[in-house]
């Protein structure tokens, strides 16, 4: 690869970093090219971007970036993987892909500025994704106004059971 063509690749994984609020190493030695195009696809598909670039590539693209704090960590063939929006659903993305593929490492990874470990993406995989905490929150929201909505209709009703059940009784007697 040309000098020009490793500059270009740096400044646009660098640019892509310093816009990413989340970002993960792993490890992807003896994984055939399928497999990968397979896990990046999976990938896109939250959002989340990955690129196989070499390590003194990615140390010279993370350099001022929230990622610096990776360059420990990069040993062997790595893969980089960044999400702009929600860290969770590329975490579980890549737990789900490396219980299928035991070749996939996941080494490290920084969320908003702190580096946590792999166990650590791992316990962000079992995580609920972020519409599905909305969606919690919106029913806890709206149980309150459904309990109210119940107790203020509840007499409305009970007198209509109890006029329904004085009906029957007069039509059995008549």
């Amino acid at each position: 690869m040309a000098t020009a063509e490793k500059n270009a690749m740096v400044e646009e994984l660098g640019g892509q970093l310093t816009q990413t609020n989340a970002a993960f190493l792993v490890g992807y030695e003896g994984i055939n090219c399928a497999d990968l195009t397979s896990l990046r696809r999976q990938l896109r598909k939250t959002g989340a971007h990955m690129a196989v670039v070499k390590n003194t590539l990615v140390k010279r693209a993370i350099i001022g970036t929230n990622a610096e704090k990776l360059t420990s960590h990069l040993e062997g063939a790595n893969a980089v993987i960044w999400a702009k929006e929600d860290p969770i659903a590329p975490a579980k993305v890549i737990s789900d892909f490396a219980k299928g593929n035991e070749k996939l490492t996941v080494k490290a990874g920084y969320i908003d500025g702190v580096v946590v470990e792999a166990a650590d993406v791992q316990a962000l995989a079992s995580m609920p994704s972020k519409p599905e905490v909305q969606a919690k929150l919106l029913a806890l929201i709206n149980t309150p106004a459904i309990r109210l909505l119940q107790m203020i209709s509840a007499p409305g009703a009970s007198l209509a059971r109890v006029i329904e059940a004085h009906r029957k009784k007069m039509e059995e007697n008549a």
